[in-house]
């Protein structure tokens, strides 16, 4: 009786260990775009932070009030990219209440992810 293994346990050997290769090789890669993208979210919601806190505590008012009805739209860089468009939009809910929302988009496609933060305004505070 000879040993060893047959032509068609080597190729079906190898057929098995490819495939293993390549899912853990889409796994792999998988993985480095979900974390890419959980960097870039981030610092969207930090420039989404930054934005309201100027809106809500550097800005009087008035000049808040002021912005009803017309969104204010800028380009920003997040990790050092160019090109996400970042939308703060001022909305009168009722005598003396005003809502305010800032958007980034964290990424260039269409339709593609932002993150949105809201708060309410009122003459006296938060």
């Amino acid at each position: 009786m000879k040993k060893g293994f047959t032509f068609v346990e080597v190729v079906l050997a190898m057929f098995v260990l490819v495939i293993l290769v390549l899912g853990g090789g889409a796994l792999v890669q998988r993985g480095q775009i979900d974390a890419l993208t959980q960097k870039y979210k981030r610092v969207a919601i930090e420039t989404a932070n930054g934005q309201m806190e100027k809106v809500v505590h550097e800005l009087n008012y008035l000049t808040v009030d002021g912005l009803v009805g017309s969104p204010q739209t800028t380009n920003v860089t997040l990790n050092g990219i160019t090109g996400f468009g970042m939308t703060t939009t001022v909305e009168d809910v009722s005598t003396n209440l005003i809502k305010i929302t800032v958007s980034v988009k964290y990424e260039k496609k269409a339709n593609a992810g932002a993150v949105e933060l809201v708060t309410y305004r009122s003459p006296g505070g938060i």
